[in-house]
């Protein structure tokens, strides 16, 4: 960001803000890549053979998401409330096992685009 304010010749006092600076460049904000590229890892791993150790547990925690989670499958207290699959939830729109049956077709996956919350934090 800094980069881009110091081509476009911002300085700290003109106060501009960063959806302003986005636009002018037309660059995708930093958010929406890193949503977009979560995505990807996890199209990825659902796509990985079921025998590979980073799907089965991929798989499970799509599962556990869905309210078939083990008893003993709690967080302890201080932990954070967002585990990977909820952030996946966030970025795609959709639940985690629609998500989980969309990343199955490549070409469809690919063509979802992260969630417009998420572009503007």
């Amino acid at each position: 960001m800094s980069c881009q304010r110091q081509i476009l010749g911002i300085c700290w006092y003109h106060f501009v803000s960063y959806a302003s600076v986005i636009s002018h460049t037309g660059q995708d904000s930093l958010c929406s890549r890193i949503s977009s590229r979560r995505l990807a890892v996890f199209g990825h791993v659902r796509r990985l053979a079921e025998d590979v150790s980073a799907h089965t547990a991929l798989s499970l925690a799509v599962k556990a998401r869905s309210g078939r989670q083990p008893a003993h499958w709690r967080r302890s207290r201080g932990r954070f409330c967002h585990s990977w699959t909820t952030q996946i939830e966030s970025d795609s729109g959709h639940c985690a096992d629609l998500a989980w049956d969309m990343a199955g077709n490549r070409l469809r996956w690919r063509t979802l685009q992260p969630t417009a919350d998420q572009a503007d934090q």
